[in-house]
């Protein structure tokens, strides 16, 4: 009986930990807007000041 526990109990930790990094193909993409004025910047992740002119 503690054996047929045990391995239950590690079979939904598994579960648990596996399910949310394959839930979503996408989990790494997050959408951004940035305020007026800014832009993004792919290669400093984040909004910029917009360079005119």
């Amino acid at each position: 009986m503690f054996i047929r526990t045990l391995l239950a109990s590690l079979v939904l930790v598994a579960a648990s930990i596996l399910t949310p990094a394959h839930a979503c193909e996408q989990h790494q993409k997050q959408a951004q807007s940035c305020l007026t004025g800014y832009v993004w910047s792919d290669d400093a992740k984040t909004c910029v000041p917009e360079v005119t002119g």
